[in-house]
């Protein structure tokens, strides 16, 4: 099951300067698993450690004379486990002294199918990470409740790469694919399942 949290840091710097902020995320491992980071879009960034139950992520942010938001949202999926949660996150600059740290608590339930804001699944999705790709990706498929799924992947001139479902009843589900056997390129991902189709593309490195 789907579990989303995000954590929210503005920094006041000086102005026209270039720094660099590390966000540290960690959770609890025996009750959730990682699935996918979602980050600022407008600053250069990289992953630069994903371990179990812990997730750090770089920026190096452009020359501005205004404040700078940044946002981490991490997709995790429950192990279907109950109990009390602690996720905790924190931004280090090298202009502030002090690390913002943040922390969500809350408990998960026996049965429980929601995330942070108390909503279940409610839409279908599909989440690819870490995209670009290299060595490997994983690609996540949700459905508000078990139908039967078709997943596959084609390049960009419509040629079938590889099926990863096709017919199999199921609400969520994950598949990991090695990108040693692909060439460097953007490959196309579908998910069709009743009266819907979604299709998102990946991008692979070498």
């Amino acid at each position: 099951m789907r579990f989303d949290v995000s954590f929210d840091f503005y920094a006041n710097h000086e102005p026209d300067s270039l720094y660099g902020v590390i966000a540290d995320i960690q959770w609890d491992t025996t009750l959730f698993a990682f699935d996918s980071a979602e980050l600022n879009s407008e600053f250069t960034g990289a992953t630069i450690n994903s371990e179990p139950g812990r997730y750090q992520f770089g920026w190096v942010t452009a020359i501005s004379p205004d404040p700078d938001s940044f946002m981490v949202r991490l997709n995790l999926m429950t192990k279907d486990v109950p109990g009390d949660y602690e996720i905790s996150g924190s931004f280090d600059i090298n202009e502030i002294p002090d690390p913002f740290v943040d922390v969500k608590t809350g408990t998960i339930a026996e049965g429980s199918s929601t995330g942070e804001d108390g909503q279940g699944i409610t839409r279908p999705y599909i989440d690819i990470y870490p995209n670009p790709a290299n060595p490997e990706f994983s690609v996540l498929v949700g459905l508000p409740e078990p139908a039967p799924l078709s997943v596959k992947m084609y390049d960009l001139l419509g040629r079938h790469i590889k099926t990863f479902a096709d017919g199999t009843v199921v609400d969520v589900v994950s598949f990991r694919q090695n990108t040693t056997e692909l060439a460097s390129g953007v490959y196309v991902i579908t998910v069709e399942s009743l009266d819907f189709t979604i299709t998102t593309t990946v991008t692979v490195i070498k």
